[in-house]
């Protein structure tokens, strides 16, 4: 994979975060495959729901963008509107909705600059 792509091997930190209006282009002729692969992502958060068990974290979404469900344990304080990077385990269930499963999630920090496209 290239030096600067939001994919990366499995519990591998990814060189970069692709942004929400990237994630159609980078996940294009991105297939699921049998062996984990990581992707992340960086964007405001549209839905934050947890039912107990698990913490449903959505992102991206706004056409013609994929949407983007990172499933973790927790929501740490999330709210929606809250500007996060997402990396999970990669799987493309439609051209339109990207699945990270198992998922870390945490607030973009002031000093954090999302990447420069």
């Amino acid at each position: 994979m290239a030096d600067d792509s939001p994919f990366a091997d499995a519990e591998v930190p990814p060189h970069r975060q692709a942004r929400c209006s990237e994630v159609a282009q980078w996940t294009k002729d991105q297939e699921t495959g049998f062996e984990r692969r990581d992707f992340s992502v960086v964007g405001k958060l549209a839905l934050v729901h947890h039912d107990g068990t698990l913490a449903y974290l959505g992102l991206c979404g706004e056409p013609p963008e994929p949407k983007v469900m990172c499933i973790t344990y927790q929501t740490n304080g999330l709210q929606v509107g809250d500007e996060v990077i997402v990396t999970g385990g990669y799987s493309k269930l439609s051209a339109d909705y990207v699945l990270l499963d198992p998922c870390l999630a945490s607030r973009l920090s002031p000093v954090e600059e999302a990447p420069a496209r």
